[in-house]
């Protein structure tokens, strides 16, 4: 399926059938949002997928309209903010070097980030990684639609509540849940502002 054509074909699905996805496809999936753009490449995000139906159950009560999806879904996946960037930066770092990246590229690298990011408070620091969720999310939904596999992203949940069931360390910050299998339901009627109330 044409990129053009995923962008039309994928909606919210709110339930699922009872069809697992397979392993194969998952780690499709993952390498899919593994190449994500992000903000000077800090990739800000950690990503959990569960499979597990009673701890989907655990959390379907904190997920605003969720109670439906989540426990039917066959995956979900847990897109968190990751305020811990500076164990990304070495990381990425360190990738460079392997990939015998110029030493001088190196250096632009860490003045880049270094220039964006290096005086940002706290808060603004998790609405950066925040933004960047939102990127890696888009590249799930439509990679998941690519194979055939349905979605919905869900942004109403009690963070607070969520983080303690999967016992989150304190950077990490649940930003966006995308539920994940094969459809049940049917999409509606797709609708979106006209070209002229979105470009100008």
């Amino acid at each position: 399926m044409e990129f053009k054509e995923l962008t039309t074909a994928r909606y919210a699905s709110r339930k699922y059938t009872d069809r697992r996805i397979d392993d194969e496809s998952i780690e499709i999936i993952k390498e899919m949002v593994r190449n994500s753009p992000s903000a000077v490449n800090v990739q800000p995000w950690k990503i959990k997928i569960l499979n597990d139906g009673e701890l989907k159950g655990k959390l379907a009560p904190y997920v605003f309209g969720g109670q439906t999806q989540v426990p039917s879904c066959s995956h979900l996946m847990v897109l968190c903010a990751n305020t811990d960037w500076e164990s990304h930066i070495e990381a990425n770092i360190a990738c460079m070097k392997q990939a015998q990246v110029p030493e001088q590229n190196i250096k632009y690298y860490q003045m880049a980030v270094d220039g964006m990011f290096g005086r940002i408070s706290a808060d603004e620091k998790l609405a950066e990684a925040e933004k960047n969720v939102y990127i890696a999310a888009a590249s799930a939904v439509f990679g998941a639609k690519s194979l055939g596999i349905d979605s919905c992203i869900i942004q109403g949940f009690d963070v607070d509540e969520i983080s303690n069931i999967l016992d989150l360390p304190s950077n990490i910050t649940p930003t966006l849940l995308v539920t994940l299998g094969y459809a049940a339901d049917s999409p509606t009627p797709k609708s979106r502002l006209p070209e002229d109330e979105i470009f100008f």
